[in-house]
């Protein structure tokens, strides 16, 4: 009798562990194409900009936050900017930082401190990958992305 009881515990057993085997290959499969699907839409969304700001310094909570550059950003304290910041000295519509031939030019548009590299500006400026900028309290580094012959 025992030994019918444990033949029979054994074949259950040895099927059991490989429905086991076979539902945790059908779990990574479906995990392995849910974060394909993520990695995607992320790489995507990516895609459409051609570099970031990065802010270096301000208010604490803001500090190393990226925000992605597209090729017209309207920079200021509004939900309407492209690219809203809200801190102090930071005014409504502040500057605006756009693609003009191939580089970037930034442009104050109001009475609000802007700076590049540590010199005040009033007017539109030539801006490029490594340059720093300062909207009021705020500081941030200009990351551009190199573009490649086949975009």
């Amino acid at each position: 009798m025992n030994e019918a009881v444990f033949e029979t515990i054994s074949y259950i057993m040895r099927y059991w562990f490989i429905l086991l085997i076979g539902m945790m290959l059908i779990g990574m499969f479906y995990i392995s194409i849910r974060e394909y699907r993520n990695r995607r839409t992320v790489l995507a969304e990516l895609g459409r900009f051609l570099g970031y700001l990065e802010i270096t310094d301000g208010p604490e909570d803001l500090i190393g936050i990226r925000i992605g550059v597209t090729d017209d950003n309207q920079i200021g304290s509004t939900s309407s900017s492209d690219i809203m910041i809200k801190a102090n000295g930071v005014e409504k519509k502040h500057a605006k930082l756009y693609l003009e031939n191939d580089g970037f030019i930034l442009e104050p548009l109001g009475n609000g401190l802007t700076t590049v590299n540590g010199r005040k500006i009033r007017s539109k400026k030539a801006v490029r990958h490594g340059d720093y900028f300062e909207f009021g309290d705020i500081e941030l580094f200009l990351y551009i992305k190199e573009q490649s012959d086949d975009d």
